[in-house]
């Protein structure tokens, strides 16, 4: 009987999530029919990876991470196709968009969970420490959709005014009742610094396998939280405490990696739960991702050095074209990582050290993560006096480590824009039409759906 009841409470919670496209904040799902009353029910919703583990997979679209040709354009849906040509609603023939209700849908889900943990009473400490980490790894789940949520339909942090804007509905509960008007960008930031700050201390420091939340993974979303909100103290420091307990990295020098060259078209080097993740996050799944037709953006591939291993192990030998695509997924498959590694995590702290102007540490803890990329006894490392801008070096290795990482280019390119130095992304030319994403603040978020906004008037 309790499985026949759980498996109706996952068709009601997962069911919810994908029917919810044709306006998430207007439906009201009814709890009352099958509500989790055990530990183990609420284990079940979080162990169901294809949703929880899953993050936005429009972030890359928009990035200049890809290039996608004409023909490989005419395949894709018209809002995926809009995406590419940074046009601001992407609603689809619904007024809907997946970005947006999955999101919400995921955070309905850890909202049942917070919110059903709080009435059950352990029976041992055992299931105590079980009940804490699935209360730990909803609040992180959360704190990464709202993350995300803001990264995608909300003005760029230029000033501290910005912080004032308005943010995305906050939902806290699964009352669907509750009020849905925007709170601010600064309330939500607040919100989801709070939940994984309470995260910290009910996850264990590792966690039992790379698809749970950890206090490593909640350290190192912190540190990339204040990397975006420029508080670069506090992302050396989370940085700095997630290193301290897991700062393994891969040898790309090995056998295993190198006797995988030349890599051909859908073959995929990088195993999966390798050494350097932290915590196993998937962009959702879209048809550009796996097109022979979307390669990578030419100018970051022609950037590695040619004794660096990734200009070989990311990406498909050259094309006639001199074209590669992208091959380096840390998932072992097709399928876009999204997640946290040790490599994110070096080059936070690199980052934050060279804008605190520790140039000297900048440089020496870039070189650790170099040291893991290049053929044996090739890699020079970086100095003070072999190098100019530190930070400039640095921000250029970030971009070539975090390349296809979801939603990361398109956050560092919305940070970027406070930085006098920043010119913008190359246009993009569809057909022979220029699209030119510029530098105005306002080409950097998109719109929330037109469902959405027809059925509350708050948005």
């Amino acid at each position: 009987m309790r499985t026949y009841k759980l498996n109706i409470l996952l068709v009601i919670i997962f069911g919810f999530s994908f029917a919810s496209c044709s306006g998430f904040l207007d439906e009201k799902p009814s709890k009352t029919i099958v509500v989790p009353k055990s530990v183990e029910d609420l284990q079940s919703i979080l162990n169901a990876v294809d949703g929880v583990n899953i993050s936005d997979s429009f972030g890359l679209i928009l990035s200049d991470d890809i290039f996608i040709t004409d023909d490989g354009l005419l395949a894709l849906p018209d809002n995926i196709r809009d995406g590419y040509l940074w046009k601001r609603q992407l609603s689809d023939a619904q007024g809907s968009m997946p970005t947006w209700s999955f999101a919400y849908g995921n955070i309905f889900k850890f909202n049942v969970v917070l919110e059903e943990a709080e009435k059950i009473t352990p029976a041992n400490e055992a299931e105590k420490s079980q009940l804490d980490r699935i209360k730990g790894a909803a609040l992180y789940l959360r704190s990464q959709n709202y993350f995300e949520l803001l990264q995608i339909f909300t003005h760029p942090l230029i000033s501290q005014a910005d912080l004032g804007k308005d943010g995305v509905p906050l939902m806290l509960t699964p009352d669907f009742s509750a009020p849905k008007g925007k709170s601010t960008v600064g309330e939500v930031y607040d919100q989801i610094i709070e939940d994984l700050i309470k995260a910290l201390d009910l996850l264990p420091e590792v966690p039992v396998d790379a698809l749970r939340p950890s206090k490593v993974a909640s350290y190192g979303l912190l540190a990339r939280i204040y990397l975006q909100l420029g508080g670069y103290d506090q992302a050396l420091n989370f940085a700095n405490q997630a290193l301290s307990i897991k700062s393994d990295l891969m040898n790309l020098n090995s056998n295993s990696y190198l006797s995988n060259l030349p890599i051909t078209l859908y073959t995929y080097p990088i195993p999966r739960f390798n050494e350097e993740v932290v915590l196993h996050i998937l962009a959702g799944s879209q048809s550009y991702m796996y097109s022979n037709l979307t390669f990578v953006n030419q100018v970051v591939y022609d950037s590695y050095d040619e004794n660096d291993i990734r200009k070989y192990l990311y990406f498909t030998a050259p094309d006639q074209l001199g074209r590669v695509n992208f091959a380096g997924n840390f998932s072992g498959e097709y399928l876009v990582f999204a997640g946290i590694t040790t490599g994110e995590l070096y080059l936070i702290k690199a980052e934050a050290l060279a804008r605190k102007e520790r140039e000297e540490e900048a440089l020496q803890t870039l070189n650790i993560l170099l040291e893991s990329r290049f053929y044996e006894d090739t890699f020079i490392p970086y100095t003070a006096e072999n190098v100019g801008s530190v930070l400039k070096i640095v921000l250029e290795e970030r971009r070539k480590e975090m390349i296809y990482r979801g939603i990361l280019r398109w956050t560092d390119m919305r940070r970027f824009l406070k930085d006098q130095n920043w010119s913008g992304v190359a246009p993009r030319v569809v057909e022979g039409v220029t699209y030119d994403l510029g530098t105005s603040p306002e080409n950097y978020f998109l719109e929330i759906p037109l469902n959405e906004q027809e059925r509350n008037e708050a948005l």
